[in-house]
Order: C-alpha cells, then structure tokens, then sequence
C-alpha cells in the first residue's frame, strides 16, 4: 500500500455543507459531551475533509483543530464511533464520517461517482476494518459501484447517461 498522504488526489474542500436535520438526529441528539460534538463539527470543517467524507485525519492534528487534549480526542472519537456518527481506524488514521452521501454531499452525476469509487478504493486498498465499523467503508464502496452501474445502462443506450444517483 502507498503511502497515505500520496495516494488520495481528491479535491480538498474549501467549504462545508452541513445538513441542518442533524440537530434532529437521535445519535447527534444523545450527545451529552460538547467535546464530542465539537469534533464532530471540525471534522466536517478541517482542510484535511473533501468530498466523499473519507481522509487522513491523525489524532494529533484533531487536538490541534478542535483544543482538546489527546486522551479527550481519543475518548471522544470512540464515543462518535459508538454513537454511529464516524468511524475511525487509529492505524491508518483514517476517518468516515457516516451518512455523508444522504444530502448534499451525494453524488449527482456519474462522473462524480467514479471519482468518489476511485478515491474509495485508494483509500480503503489493504484496510481490512474500520475501527468498530467492521468493514464498513468497504460496503460503501460496494454501494458507490451499485450507484455507477446504475449510471451505465443509460451511457450503453445512446443517452448521454447522467442520471442522478440516489443515495
């Protein structure tokens, strides 16, 4: 496997679109640590974030981001991972934000989901979990590839096939 930092030629972020009905969501609800939905907000916000919700993000620099202390990241984290907002694998320091694809942040062309299937299989190549995920960030994938095979048969019939991709 690559070298992480090397692998992954995803466009970075330089905004943030956050669905306002996470205020409503029970996971996101029951949260009783301000640290936890602190990080959970800076995840989205970070430089390191772009647009399939999957990238680099080591532990020191979310202390560095959000100003808590390193055992308070790294209980916070779990926390998120328990409450099935995030899912975190310490090794490769890798983060997902969960439900990233259910608004606006999803797919509308099939362009745009070959890259995001792309930059997936570059990231997770080697990855046999994701923290508590146990194999999470792989069945998106295998839903990313759902979506493109979605797309072909529109591309094989003569249209110009860019369908919009539901997530």
């Amino acid at each position: 496997m690559a070298p992480l930092g090397k692998v992954c030629p995803m466009a970075k972020k330089t905004f943030a679109m956050l669905n306002t009905s996470i205020l409503h969501v029970r996971a996101f609800r029951e949260l009783v640590n301000c640290f936890d939905r602190n990080l959970y907000f800076t995840a989205h916000l970070s430089a390191q974030a772009n647009f399939c919700g999957l990238f680099r993000y080591p532990v020191s620099l979310i202390a560095d981001e959000t100003k808590l202390s390193i055992p308070d990241v790294r209980a916070s984290l779990a926390r998120l991972c328990h409450a099935g907002l995030i899912e975190y694998d310490p090794d490769a320091e890798l983060i997902r934000i969960c439900g990233w694809f259910r608004s606006a942040n999803c797919p509308k062309n099939a362009d745009h989901t070959r890259q995001v299937a792309r930059h997936f299989v570059r990231w997770t190549a080697g990855l046999r979990h994701v923290s508590q995920g146990g194999g999470a960030i792989l069945d998106r994938m295998s839903s990313a590839d759902q979506n493109l095979q979605a797309c072909e048969p529109a591309r094989g019939a003569g249209g110009r096939g860019d369908p919009k991709i539901s997530c």
